[in-house]
């Protein structure tokens, strides 16, 4: 039964649209050294739609620009290739994945998924992540859970129930998710990753972010998930709100500086609306 589960899973993903052509060149670029502004916008102004989802992005309350931004060009300068790299990359990857969505599960896990985003981002700025780096923590917020995406979507309510069975015991999610259906979120979500083509970086958020790592973004997002979670910000499947300690250790917070942090998460999430409704 397990078995068949997961070849169902693993063939859903395979099923998924790749990522555009565009958004594939951006990620090249965004790997070459030799790699020029220029070459960017080139890539993006052969793309109108693409195009036209960034200028929203851009123009939107979560940046915050005091004038409005007509061109990608001018948005580069003001923004940055990083991010303008992640608003290509995080509006693809949402188009991909949120097609033909209907499960009230899915909504509430995408509103978790942002809420992770933007507290990551938050995180980043205190712990002292240069500001042109700190929307790659935004991105990797993102995705961390998007092979539960597909999971629910997928598997619906079997999820849910497998869920609320050890709901307020504070069990391993990913054992329950092994024991019920041969995979787990966090492998599933790899494997997406590896279908995309995703940097390494955003790869190990997706694989890890449940695992003891030492990785600065990795603990950042899982401190950012948790909290989340703690103060019902969208999907909460486990009830399992203990950060470890070393994540604490490895991105140098502490219980009252994240509390501080992300007091002002609902009014952050409000700005970035924007990315959910397309």
């Amino acid at each position: 039964m397990k078995e068949n589960i997961r070849s169902k899973i693993e063939t859903a993903i395979e099923g998924l649209p790749p990522l555009s052509p565009s958004v594939n060149r951006i990620l090249e670029l965004a790997n070459d050294l030799r790699a020029s502004p220029k070459d960017l916008l080139e890539v993006i102004r052969l793309d109108p739609v693409l195009t036209a989802k960034i200028l929203k992005l851009i123009n939107s309350a979560f940046y915050g620009l005091p004038n409005q931004i007509t061109n990608v060009g001018k948005a580069l300068i003001l923004l940055g290739f990083n991010t303008i790299k992640n608003l290509a990359l995080s509006t693809a990857v949402l188009d991909s994945l949120h097609e033909d969505e209907s499960a009230e599960d899915i909504y509430s896990l995408w509103d978790h998924c942002l809420g992770a985003a933007v507290g990551a981002k938050m995180l980043a700025a205190r712990m002292g992540i240069l500001a042109k780096n700190q929307d790659e923590y935004f991105v990797a917020g993102l995705i961390h859970d998007i092979g539960r995406v597909v999971m629910i979507r997928y598997l619906g309510h079997q999820y849910r129930e497998s869920m609320q069975e050890h709901h307020g015991t504070q069990p391993d999610i990913l054992e329950i998710e092994q024991s019920h259906f041969g995979i787990d979120h966090c492998e599933a979500g790899g494997i997406m990753c590896s279908k995309w083509n995703l940097p390494p970086e955003l790869t190990e958020v997706v694989t890890d972010h449940h695992k003891d790592s030492p990785i600065r973004l990795v603990n950042a997002v899982h401190i950012a998930s948790v909290y989340c979670k703690s103060h019902e910000v969208g999907y909460d499947v486990d009830g399992n709100h203990a950060i470890p300690e070393n994540a604490f250790r490895w991105t140098r917070l502490d219980t009252q500086t994240v509390d501080e942090t992300l007091a002002k998460l609902p009014e952050e999430m409000e700005k970035s609306q924007s990315l959910l409704l397309g």
